[in-house]
């Protein structure tokens, strides 16, 4: 199996910095979503995202989030399945990002 690449919250921080035309897939629930999110992401909660595929851009990069890891890692194998070539998991989620990149964002 074609596993998605693991890179961490500094890499896409550095997309962003870039300027890197990637799409940025937050897989969360409705109430995460609105606690707290990365501007610019497409919200897909994992549990849909099977059916929302076509909303999914396939010209770019993806980089898939949840909280901390696990669920986005889910999300990008079903995308690597489903036939996306360039898929990418942040590894620790939100909370990393948090952490590590805007404080300003809440944690839970």
């Amino acid at each position: 199996m074609d596993l998605p690449h693991i890179v961490s919250v500094l890499d896409v921080k550095g997309l962003f910095d870039s300027k890197a035309d990637f799409c940025l897939i937050d897989v969360r629930q409705d109430w995460e979503f609105e606690l707290c999110h990365i501007e610019n992401s497409l919200h897909l909660p994992l549990d849909q995202l099977a059916e929302k595929l076509h909303e999914i851009p396939t010209d770019k990069p993806l980089y898939t989030l949840c909280h901390h890891g696990i669920r986005s890692g889910h999300a990008a194998i079903l995308l690597k399945n489903a036939g996306f070539k360039d898929v990418s998991n942040i590894k620790g989620g939100i909370d990393a990002w948090a952490k590590e990149i805007d404080s300003t964002l809440k944690t839970y």
